[in-house]
């Protein structure tokens, strides 16, 4: 998880390209304590970034809507949110979420 007090002290110098048509580049970040926060680096030449922003956005909001409903607190329910950071337009980082592919 993405601590709102955090300090970027390191960039790997290792970048994993992924073998896709955009080529996403896998980046790692090192806070001050050594964390390591892994990011999806993307650009969309047809899309739009703000767009996935937007979406977490919105989840943010149903997952609050969730924690005050009675059912929603009995059953647990929460949506899995992540960081989506937009540099410009086109490009983008994106929340590497841990164990998938």
């Amino acid at each position: 998880t993405i601590r709102s007090d955090m300090f970027i002290c390191r960039l790997s110098t290792n970048i994993e390209i992924i073998p896709s048509k955009e080529k996403p580049k896998k980046i790692i970040f090192r806070d001050e304590l050594g964390e390591e926060y892994l990011f999806l680096c993307k650009q969309e030449r047809k899309g739009d970034l703000r767009k996935d922003l937007r979406v977490m956005e919105y989840v943010s909001i149903l997952n609050h809507i969730l924690v005050e409903d009675r059912e929603g607190q009995e059953h647990h329910l929460q949506l899995t949110t992540w960081c989506v950071t937009i540099l410009n337009e086109k490009t983008g980082l994106i929340e590497w979420v841990r164990n998938t592919e």
